[in-house]
C-alpha cells in the first residue's frame, strides 16, 4: 500500500479506516476482526473520534496485541457533544464544538486514557468552535504537543477562511502548525477551497465521506432514483435530479466495463490527488476487499476525466450535493456517543 509522509519520521496509509459506524453496526468481537483485517490488508491510518464508541474497542484491540502501536496511526478527534447536558450547553450558546483550553486538554488525557497509549498520533478539532480565538487554539495544542500528550494536531470541517486564520495565528505567534484536514471530499463536492489552501500550505487532506453516503456505489444511485421518483420535489428540481442520477449511471457504466465498481473508481479518485488520504468505513470483508483494490488500481484518466464533470458542470454539482444530503438523511439514526446513557 502506497504511503503519504506526514512528515519526515511518520508516513500513513493513503487508504484509512474510518470507525464512524464500526461498533453501531458490528458486535465488538467482529469489529475487532475488523480491525485485524485493516491491519493485514496494510492499513495503518484508523480514524476515530471521542463521541464514536469505536475509540474504546481500538484501545481494547491495541492492548491485546490485535493493533500492534509502532504499525498504527490512530487519528482521534474532540470537540462534538459527548453527553446531553454537554449538547443542549453547546446549542444553547448557540456553538457546534466546545474548542476552549479547558476542554481540549481533558480531551486528550480521556482519548490516551480510553485509548491506552502514551500519546495521541494525530488529535483533531471536530469543527469550528467560534467563540475560541485562533490564538487560543493555537496556544493550546502548541501546550498539548511540547507536553508530549499530542504528536500531531488537525482540523476537521474547517472552511477555508478559518484554515487561513488558524495558520496566521500560528506563524505569527510561531505555535505548532496543524498537520491534517479532515474535510469532504468525493466526485461531485471535487476540490474545495478548503481542500486546496490546506494542501497550498503543506497539509495533509484526510479526505471524508468518499462515497457521498453511499451515492457513489453501485446500488446507492438505484436507491436515490426510487427515492426521488416517490418524493414529490417541483418538477424542474426532479427533472434536474434525474439528469445527474443518469450522468451517474453513465460513470457506473463505464467503471464497470474495465472491470471495477463505481465505488473503487470513487475512491481512486480522491486518492488520486496529492498529500490526500482517504477514510472510508471499510468495515466488512467485502468493503475492504473493494477498498484495497481502489487504493491499488492505476485508474485510467480518460475515465477520471468523465467522473470531473460531477463537480465541473453546476448543474451536476448543485443537484448531486443534493442527492448525497437525501443519501444522509435516509440513513438510520445510530447511536455514536461514547458512553451509554446513565
Amino acid at each position: 500500500m502506497q504511503m503519504i509522509e506526514l512528515n519526515p519520521e511518520v508516513s500513513i496509509s493513503r487508504l484509512g479506516l474510518g470507525t464512524y459506524h464500526l461498533t453501531d453496526r458490528l458486535s465488538e468481537i467482529d469489529a475487532i476482526e475488523a480491525l485485524r483485517a485493516a491491519e493485514h490488508a496494510g492499513i495503518t491510518l484508523i480514524d476515530t473520534s471521542n463521541n464514536y464508541r469505536s475509540e474504546a474497542v481500538i484501545g481494547l484491540a491495541l492492548r491485546d496485541g490485535v493493533l500492534h502501536e509502532a504499525d498504527t496511526f490512530i487519528a482521534t478527534k474532540a470537540g462534538l457533544a459527548i453527553t446531553w447536558p454537554q449538547h443542549q450547553k453547546l446549542r444553547t450558546q448557540g456553538r457546534t464544538a466546545d474548542s476552549t483550553p479547558e476542554y481540549l486538554r481533558s480531551s486528550v488525557d480521556g482519548s490516551i486514557s480510553v485509548l491506552g497509549v502514551k500519546a495521541l498520533d494525530l488529535f483533531q478539532l471536530h469543527d469550528i468552535d467560534e467563540t475560541v480565538t485562533p490564538l487560543s487554539i493555537a496556544s493550546t495544542m502548541t501546550e498539548l504537543v511540547e507536553s508530549g500528550k499530542v504528536r500531531q494536531w488537525g482540523v476537521t470541517n474547517y472552511s477555508k477562511e478559518a484554515v487561513d486564520d488558524l495558520l496566521s495565528a500560528c506563524d505569527k505567534y510561531d505555535a505548532v502548525r496543524p498537520a491534517t484536514a479532515q474535510l469532504p471530499l468525493d466526485l461531485v463536492t471535487g476540490v474545495t477551497d478548503a481542500v486546496q489552501i490546506a494542501r497550498d500550505e503543506g497539509m495533509i487532506v484526510l479526505g471524508r465521506s468518499p462515497l457521498g453516503y453511499g451515492l457513489f456505489t453501485d446500488s446507492g444511485i438505484d436507491q436515490a432514483r426510487d427515492i426521488i421518483e416517490q418524493a414529490d420535489p417541483e418538477k424542474n428540481i426532479k427533472d434536474a435530479l434525474l439528469i445527474t442520477l443518469d450522468k451517474l449511471d453513465e460513470i457506473r457504466d463505464q467503471a464497470h466495463s474495465v472491470g471495477v465498481a463505481f465505488e473503487e473508481l470513487a475512491l481512486a479518485w480522491v486518492m488520486s490527488h496529492d498529500r490526500t488520504a482517504v477514510l472510508n468505513s471499510c468495515y466488512l470483508p467485502e468493503y475492504l476487499q473493494r477498498s484495497v483494490r481502489a487504493e491499488r488500481w492505476d485508474a485510467p484518466q480518460a475515465l477520471f476525466d468523465t467522473a470531473n464533470e460531477l463537480h465541473e458542470n453546476p448543474l451536476y454539482r448543485e443537484m448531486g450535493n443534493r442527492l448525497i444530503r437525501v443519501m444522509h438523511s435516509t440513513r438510520p439514526q445510530l447511536n455514536r456517543s461514547a458512553h451509554p446513557p446513565q
